[in-house]
């Protein structure tokens, strides 16, 4: 399967706006071109723990932003190209694109047709994002289009139906990525009971197919759920969700079980704590999916000049066809901003996690670390400079046994 949706979609946003135009000279569309220069010097390319590798790496990212909004068509679209030299010749040079262009189109606000086109570089590891480790490990650009006709009525001012058909294509370009199709059914409804409260409940079919080198797996699922939401005040609500869901394999094995989504947030003035748990499934890139269990806990708090986060989560993976634990993660994160003067702000961030993997009866822990200034030369110039410390280990996994430091310079013009 090749990935020309990017190619097609353009065009055709192309020609639904012009033909909006036409009809609604009142369209005033938004661009929005701009410009990254970043020089990155590495001490270990390839995040070995014996043979470290010096790079110095030129990136070129031009990027061009559109928002266009008429009566009958919204459209959303960003593009980046980045370009990236290896000066030491360690690496071929490389260029990687970025777009994400969404289009909506209504029929008197009754019909409508969403189209999705999304290309980037993704981790191909659903459990652990590589792309905090490394421009190019674990990793492959990925092509997700998605086109979606739905109804959307309004019974009553308080009630809300939706009904529609998704068609959802997933391409990856690294072999280890399995390419995806899936049909989708859904239908959804709400229903606000106060002024607070309101009230969900929905329905939804996938049809998964799942594509690899030598076969062609079909998997079924129904997912029915309904929920809560009560908005206490400006930062502060409870959720509740819970539904259940039936899963048929192509093999002929079944798995009946139930999801949630619960939590809270509330401002204390001093600080705006979230809490949340939930049974989610997930999209894997090198499988079909995977049952995600999380807990996960946020703190902040905003000062004039200033901003401190922190978080901390727990996570269990599951194969939800041999119903096997497949790894647990867990850790927290930590960031603070500080205005420094009017045009310096000061950053700090730190991450540690840990990894168990139940299959490989192993781990891995890895620490991540940052400082940087970022400089406001004028409205549309920003200059900023990052350091950048990653600290991996593993007793049984050499490739996640290194330490990496790295030096970030950028530029960033908005025309």
């Amino acid at each position: 399967m090749k990935s020309i949706t990017r190619w097609v979609l353009i065009p055709c946003f192309c020609v639904l706006a012009s033909s909006t135009f036409i009809r609604d000279v009142q369209a005033n569309p938004k661009l929005y071109p701009g410009f990254t220069f970043m020089q990155i010097y590495d001490d270990n390319l390839y995040n070995d723990e014996d043979d470290q590798i010096d790079e110095l790496i030129s990136r070129f990212m031009p990027s061009l932003a559109l928002e266009y909004q008429a009566p009958r068509l919204e459209l959303d679209l960003a593009y980046t190209l980045d370009y990236r030299v290896y000066a030491m010749g360690e690496r071929g040079d490389e260029d990687v694109h970025f777009l994400e262009a969404i289009s909506l189109l209504n029929w008197k606000e009754f019909a409508y047709l969403e189209i999705l086109d999304r290309y980037s570089r993704v981790s191909l590891d659903s459990k652990r994002d590589y792309r905090e480790e490394s421009l190019f490990a674990n990793q492959s650009n990925q092509n997700l289009f998605s086109i979606s006709p739905y109804l959307q009525l309004r019974p009553t001012a308080r009630t809300s139906l939706k009904a529609g058909y998704q068609y959802v294509n997933i391409y990856y370009e690294e072999e280890r990525g399995q390419d995806k199709e899936h049909h989708i059914a859904f239908l959804e409804g709400s229903r606000e009971l106060t002024d607070r409260l309101v009230a969900r409940a929905g329905y939804k079919y996938v049809d998964e197919n799942v594509k690899d080198s030598t076969t062609e797996i079909d998997n079924d699922r129904h997912d029915l759920w309904t929920g809560l939401r009560y908005q206490l005040g400006e930062n502060s609500y409870l959720f509740g969700t819970i539904g259940y869901s039936w899963i048929s394999f192509a093999d002929g094995a079944g798995k009946d079980d139930l999801f949630w989504d619960f939590g809270a947030s509330h401002d204390f003035r001093l600080l705006v704590a979230t809490a949340s748990l939930g049974v989610r499934y997930v999209e894997d890139p090198e499988g079909s999916i995977l049952r995600e269990e999380n807990y996960r806990l946020a703190l902040h708090r905003d000062w004039d000049r200033g901003r401190l986060a922190a978080s901390a989560s727990y996570a269990e993976f599951y194969d939800p066809q041999l119903d096997l634990l497949d790894t647990r993660r867990y850790g927290g994160s930590a960031s603070f901003i500080r205005e420094l003067t009017e045009r310096l702000n000061g950053t700090a961030t730190f991450s540690a996690f840990r990894y168990e993997e139940e299959i490989d009866d192993t781990w891995t822990r890895r620490l991540i670390g940052s400082l940087g200034l970022a400089y406001q030369a004028s409205r549309d110039v920003t200059a900023s400079l990052t350091y950048y410390r990653i600290d991996s280990h593993s007793p049984q996994l050499p490739e996640d046994r290194y330490e990496t430091n790295r030096i970030f310079l950028e530029l960033k013009k908005v025309f």
